[in-house]
């Protein structure tokens, strides 16, 4: 009875440990893809060529300028934001590569397939 029930606690183990490497496997594979998606961004907002194909049309963001009117901004309003600020700035990443992170879950402190982005940027006015 003892070798039976050692069996089955080893095999309850394995089994875990096997769906947990699945969960990490997959937040792997979404973190890949996420970062392929951001670093397109910050290629297309430094070449001011930003495709918005990758934002949904019901997107918003929190507007955390100072002074704001309101508190978020939609897709439309990023847009005329984004041209206005290529207008009057040039952009241009200093840490190349830039340094992307796995996101983790805040409960569970796995990766979760999000990622976080850290660089400097050099901002001028064009000559």
């Amino acid at each position: 009875m003892k070798h039976l029930l050692t069996l089955a606690l080893l095999f309850a183990l394995l089994l875990s440990c096997q769906a947990e490497n699945q969960e990490e496997k997959a937040a792997k594979e979404a973190f890949e893809v996420n970062s392929k998606t951001v670093m397109a961004n910050l290629d297309g907002w430094q070449n001011e060529n930003l495709d918005y194909s990758m934002y949904s049309p019901d997107f918003v963001m929190l507007d955390t300028g100072f002074g704001v009117e309101k508190d978020t901004m939609s897709l439309e309003e990023m847009k005329m934001y984004d041209k206005q600020m290529w207008e009057a700035f040039d952009f241009k990443l200093l840490t190349d590569p830039p340094v992307l992170l796995p996101g983790v879950n805040a409960d569970t402190k796995k990766m979760d397939g999000s990622v976080r982005f850290y660089s400097q940027w050099e901002v001028t006015l064009p000559a």
